[in-house]
């Protein structure tokens, strides 16, 4: 798939982009075709333009008109290590 297949996005969410499968070459082409983009506030020296960082804990809305209004919180989250077992699931 190629950033062209994809249609017109609103918004684009980056939760994190610290290892190379977070976001891959294509992703990083659809960033800048979005009308919004948030990310970390360290997401933004990486995607720069007009991307919005959301600290731990923030809550930003997204609103276009006819649409119902999105809140987008930022919370904090941790990978689970190996050695701490299933955290969740059957």
């Amino acid at each position: 798939m190629s950033a062209a297949d994809v249609p017109p996005l609103d918004a684009f969410l980056l939760s994190h982009d610290h290892h190379g499968d977070d976001l891959d070459t294509v992703g990083r082409a659809l960033p800048p075709t979005a009308d919004i983009v948030l990310t970390t506030p360290a997401g933004i020296r990486k995607l720069g333009g007009s991307a919005r960082g959301l600290a731990p804990e923030s809550t930003t809305q997204l609103s276009a008109p006819g649409r119902p209004t999105i809140d987008v919180t930022a919370i904090p989250a941790a990978t689970a290590r190996p050695c701490a077992g299933r955290s969740s699931g059957p």
